[in-house]
């Protein structure tokens, strides 16, 4: 039952209109995105939902998807993040159906510079 709710919820934030989503970095695996609307503070730390828009679809189980959404949750101060949720889904810009998902490892892992995470920090910790 709880992985049926946890599926609804991705679906659910998932599916916003592609224009919440703000592009913050482009690479040859596929195009970053954060929605803004979804961020949460509580002190240090930042809760955002992500997307990463496929060029080439990805497996799982014999299905493919051409988006992953991921909540991850970055601490401004200590510059690092984990991911707490995550799905692939079945069309790009997380339209479609979720092919799989689940938590995320919740393992505090250093932003590294230069990297989409780095862009997602500054833009959600509001550095500069």
């Amino acid at each position: 039952m709880r992985k049926v709710i946890l599926m609804t919820l991705l679906v659910a934030v998932s599916g916003s209109a592609m224009a919440d989503w703000v592009a913050i970095d482009e690479s040859s695996f596929g195009k970053t995105y954060v929605n803004p609307g979804t961020i949460s503070k509580s002190g240090d730390l930042v809760k955002v939902w992500e997307l990463i828009d496929l060029k080439k679809s990805q497996e799982h189980d014999g299905e493919s998807f051409f988006s992953l959404t991921s909540e991850v949750e970055y601490d401004c101060v200590r510059k690092s993040f984990q991911v707490l949720k995550t799905a692939g889904i079945s069309g790009h810009m997380a339209t479609g159906s979720v092919i799989a998902g689940g938590a995320g490892p919740r393992q505090w892992n250093p932003v590294a510079g230069g990297t989409a995470a780095e862009r997602s920090w500054r833009f959600v910790c509001g550095k500069k």
